[in-house]
């Protein structure tokens, strides 16, 4: 299967995710199924697709009557492609399209110069990593939604932490990486940002997919980076916050270099 030029894409009317959706309870039994695995209704149908130029460069098929599958190369960063957009987080990386996300690293600064991280635990109810540590906010990027729009919306619905303060965030780079687990390899790229956390405030659970907050000093950060306490993608954020701010130093870290090059691959 040949990747596909999607090029252009951003000026294609492309449906939303819930478009999408909704054209598949009205119409149950429409030929013409592209599937789609690991999805909420397992299929997307032909008709519901309006961008035929994402659509050329693939010999494959799927199901009866079924479009030809595109390997669109990205969702954000690069060209936005609609083929991408139909896609709920869960299969995107079945079919070779790298995921994007937002992470935030909430620290409050001190008087006498040192720094604390909020750091979030994760219901014991979650589907993936329950009960592991994680950043303040993070979540993946949806269809329809720009970088900074889903950074304020996550922030408001996880932590409670109002757009006002949201919106301060710094960009501070991306960290890319590949997952394995039984099924399959899975490339994604995370959007980093920065925010300080009035020292006043103090973030609250929102939507429940996290039970605690915490405020550690970033030595603690550090200690429990080493343990198996975090998810591993967060510990990666952490981690790429503690070399940018200085806090690990090639002298007394022996993996420095291995961790820089090992936070920024080429996927």
């Amino acid at each position: 299967m040949s990747p596909v030029d999607c090029r252009g894409c951003m000026n294609c009317p492309s449906p939303t995710v819930a478009e999408v959706w909704s054209h598949v309870e009205s119409h149950p039994d429409e030929e013409g199924w592209l599937i789609m695995a690991q999805t909420r209704k397992g299929t997307v149908p032909q008709s519901a697709l309006h961008s035929p130029c994402c659509w050329q460069g693939s010999n494959t098929t799927f199901g009866s009557g079924a479009s030809p599958l595109p390997t669109a190369p990205g969702i954000l960063g690069e060209e936005a492609c609609p083929v991408a957009d139909l896609l709920p987080f869960s299969p995107v990386g079945l079919f070779g399209i790298k995921s994007y996300g937002v992470h935030v690293n909430g620290f409050v600064s001190h008087e006498d110069g040192t720094m604390s991280m909020w750091i979030g635990q994760r219901t014991h109810t979650k589907q993936t990593y329950p009960g592991r540590l994680d950043n303040l906010v993070a979540g993946g990027i949806a269809a329809g939604f720009g970088v900074k729009e889903t950074l304020v919306k996550e922030c408001q619905e996880e932590a409670s932490i109002p757009a006002s303060i949201a919106r301060t965030a710094r960009p501070a780079g991306t960290i890319s990486y590949t997952y394995e687990d039984e099924a399959g390899v899975f490339p994604e790229c995370q959007f980093v940002y920065d925010l300080e956390v009035p020292a006043g405030f103090e973030p609250t659970v929102g939507d429940g997919e996290v039970q605690e907050f915490y405020l550690w000093p970033l030595d603690q950060v550090r200690e429990t980076l080493a343990g198996p306490k975090f998810k591993p993608n967060c510990a990666m954020v952490a981690l790429d916050f503690l070399i940018r701010r200085g806090i690990l130093h090639a002298d007394d870290e022996r993996q420095y270099h291995q961790f820089v090059e090992g936070l920024h691959r080429e996927l």
